[in-house]
């Protein structure tokens, strides 16, 4: 057991050191700047402040982000959380400002909150409900002196200053238990908190450096501090946090706070999985006391204390298949699990007991980035340090199934759990996607969500991947459900036995204005049955332009809004000839070199003359890199079909590449700038000539007395020209934004349907 569990850690950690040496080596290698932009503009929700509501009550928050004029509206994704606009003393909107409502009945937990602006849906941040009440910490709180004082059965919603430390001062009864947690990392935020709990001399009662929380029994009545700070000091208006202060014999069942899901829980849990239907595990349970078990099983337990190792024996016949299942790391433990399966063989000396099976980790569905962000693969691993395997008896006897943490060795934590099922075959599968990543080699640093915000005439490709329970091995047929007008979906199915297909969502040049909610999902059999899986999809929690300064976050959404705007249409639009009947449908026979005219209609200048291509669809991942003219209106592409193997059949394929657009950002915004200056400078000259007018009839004592006076139209007249100067400021800025700049993206032509017919002579 010890070898097998120092292979599989040096064999993690050989992983880590080459993806610290690959990136060690672009960092020398890089240039200095950053490369051009990557991804045509967005909108992006950065901030909600506060970061949730209680339910029953309403809250004023005020948002930020990236790309956000012209805004219909914040939703979120349970329609029953109601967002509606701050109004002023004119009953007019005030931006980015909006009074948010929750249900006396929600249950405690997570939504995700959204905008709709001039270019679309943006990117999500969640929004917690909470059932306790809730305060907004408005100053900083940077001393004890200062601090802010708080309730127990409360919680603070705060940001954290750089290089500062908030305080605050709450009052307790000897023998009353409290919990104090704080939640960060799981509700979007950057910070990685740190909470330290002493009493009114100073004295430190508690610490937590893991997220873990604090519980605490005070022994005496008294004044006590909280002290909350980033692990490295870090501060701004991405390092918020929730703190809640929990009086534990109240009989509230608060804990912790509700959590995203990283990317690899899309694979748990299992169908049908109830983990309350699990036994616990029996300490100690270790190598000379095993635990007695029996099979089928589902038992929970935990890597705890440091360095725990549990076993479990069972009897199994000769012949018989189990599956073993693992999950800690997919329960959002930081746990890296090991596990072996041994059979008892009797020797000279006695039992002795040999390795039959080591569980391995649980693959990515497709190849991912090496350096966690798009560079030569996706930046979202699905693939988990969770285990599975199948375990197959080649003799009766007695058997041993031994687990640990092979990072537990000095981390003491209740919190490493995990559950362990041992199941006869029970084939499934489970769904995630993301939308497909520009792959650059010249120095891109980016790593971004992408947002269904369509332009029309813009195709988006979603690359899905699979994960396979139990040799479960039948195609996976991909749906998309709820589109609005204007929007169509092809798919490039999963085949048996592979791990990713991609959906294709294409906004036609006249598509309507708007926003919903789509679904994916996967059907195929299961047992037998039709089955149904929805599709989970992943986002960054944060835009990272530099990923040199920071490390991405992928994490699962809960829904998917889509939506299309009427702002301005996508940059180029490359599509197949339709034919008679306005399809998108091309025929070749098989054994041929199929013909793909493709037209070509680019609304603005582009880097370079040519752009080169790769091919999406099933079978024709082996077409080579081709290029077609930038600068043309027609082009052609041909795919060998003898040459890839191609059998006759339907096929859907579209084509996919890097290309730089010079791109110019809102230039209808200058068209307004200059209006509204214009606007403001004829009402500086109406005021001026009034005023020269005013002080003509004073000095003549001739003024009317109902008109305003020359001191008020001198103030108007002064309120008039700064007003001119911002409107000014405003065009001039807006024309700078309007300049065309190099922005890099992935340009997907529109799908087609590829008929390849028998060749003559064969059916």
């Amino acid at each position: 057991m010890q070898a097998i569990r120092q292979q599989r850690l040096q064999r993690r950690s050989s992983g880590l050191i080459a993806t610290l040496a690959a990136t060690f080596v672009l960092i020398l290698t890089a240039s200095q700047g950053l490369a051009q932009s990557v991804c045509l503009p967005a909108p992006r929700l950065l901030t909600i402040f506060p970061m949730g509501v209680q339910a029953g009550t309403s809250v004023e928050v005020s948002i930020t982000g990236e790309n956000l004029e012209e805004l219909a509206g914040l939703f979120f994704s349970d329609p029953r959380i109601v967002a509606v606009p701050m109004l002023d003393d004119k009953q007019m909107p005030i931006a980015n400002r909006y009074r948010v409502t929750a249900p006396a009945d929600f249950a405690p937990g997570l939504v995700e909150a959204f905008v709709v602006a001039r270019l679309g849906v943006s990117s999500s941040r969640v929004f917690s409900i909470g059932a306790l009440p809730e305060v907004a910490q408005s100053t900083a709180s940077a001393s004890v002196k200062d601090a802010l004082a708080i309730q127990i059965g409360s919680t603070v919603n705060s940001t954290m200053i750089a290089r500062g430390m908030n305080h605050y001062r709450f009052s307790a009864k000897s023998g009353q238990k409290i919990r104090i947690v704080c939640g960060s990392r799981g509700v979007d935020s950057k910070l990685d908190p740190v909470l330290v709990l002493s009493n009114a001399t100073g004295r430190v009662l508690a610490t937590d450096r893991l997220g873990n929380g604090i519980d605490h029994t005070v022994d005496q009545d008294g004044d006590y501090i909280i002290k909350v700070h980033d692990l490295t000091f870090q501060g701004g208006p991405e390092f918020f946090y929730r703190l809640s202060l929990i009086d534990l014999g109240s009989g509230s069942n608060v804990s912790n706070f509700a959590s995203t899901r990283h990317v690899s829980q899309y694979s748990w849990p299992p169908q049908g999985f109830d983990s309350s239907r699990s036994t616990h595990e029996a300490e100690p349970n270790d190598s000379k006391k095993a635990q007695q078990i029996e099979l089928p099983c589902q038992i929970s337990g935990a890597f705890y204390p440091a360095a725990d190792v549990d076993c479990f024996e069972f009897k199994a016949s000769k012949g018989q298949a189990w599956w073993i299942e693992i999950a800690s790391h997919r329960l959002g433990a930081p746990t890296g699990p090991a596990a072996n399966v041994q059979r008892a063989v009797s020797g000279e000396s006695g039992v002795v007991w040999q390795d039959v099976l080591e569980l391995k980790d649980i693959a990515p569905p497709m190849k991912i980035s090496s350096n966690h962000y798009a560079y030569d693969g996706p930046p979202y691993n699905g693939g988990s340090t969770d285990l599975i395997g199948k375990f197959e008896a080649t003799e009766d006897g007695l058997y041993r199934l031994q687990i640990n943490d092979l990072f537990g060795g000095t981390r003491d934590s209740l919190g490493s759990v995990y559950q362990l099922v041992i199941r006869p075959a029970t084939p499934d599968f489970a769904l995630t996607g993301w939308v497909k990543h520009i792959e650059l080699r010249n120095g891109d640093r980016n790593a971004l969500s992408k947002p269904l915000a369509l332009r029309p005439g813009t195709t988006f490709a979603l690359e899905i991947g699979a994960f396979r329970r139990d040799g479960f091995n039948e195609p996976i047929r991909l749906e998309v459900t709820g589109l609005p007008d204007g929007v169509t979906a092809s798919v490039i199915e999963i085949p048996s036995g592979q791990t990713s297909g991609t959906v294709l969502l294409t906004a036609d040049a006249r598509a309507p204005k708007g926003h919903c909610l789509i679904q994916i999902k996967g059907n195929s059999t299961v047992a037998d049955q039709q089955a149904s899986r929805v599709c989970q999809f992943a986002s960054m929690a944060w835009p990272i332009r530099d990923h040199w300064q920071e490390f991405p976050r992928p994490r699962l959404s809960q829904v998917i809004p889509l939506s299309v705007t009427d702002s301005e249409p996508h940059t180029i639009t490359i599509q197949s000839t339709a034919n008679e009947s306005g399809n998108f449908h091309v025929k070749a026979t098989a054994g041929s070199m199929a013909s793909i005219p493709l037209h070509i209609e680019r609304r603005c200048d582009f880097s370079g003359s040519v752009l080169g291509l790769n091919t999406l669809g099933n079978g024709f991942q082996g077409v080579p890199r081709f290029e077609i003219p930038l600068q043309e209106t027609t082009a052609e592409a041909k795919l060998d079909l003898a040459k890839l193997g191609i059998a006759p059949g339907t096929y859907t394929i579209a084509f996919y590449g890097p290309a730089v657009a010079k791109y110019r950002d809102f230039p209808s915004a200058v068209n307004k700038a200059e209006t509204k200056k214009q606007l403001v400078a004829e009402r500086v000259e109406q005021l001026k000539q009034q005023l020269q007018a005013v002080k003509a009839s004073e000095a003549t004592a001739t003024a009317a007395t109902s008109g305003p006076s020359s001191s008020t139209l001198e103030q108007e007249l002064k309120s008039a020209e700064v007003a001119l100067k911002a409107a000014d400021n405003e065009v001039k800025a807006a024309t700078a934004r309007s300049q065309p700049q190099d922005i890099a993206d992935i340009v997907v032509t529109r799908p087609f349907t590829l008929e390849v017919l028998p060749s003559e002579g064969k059916k």
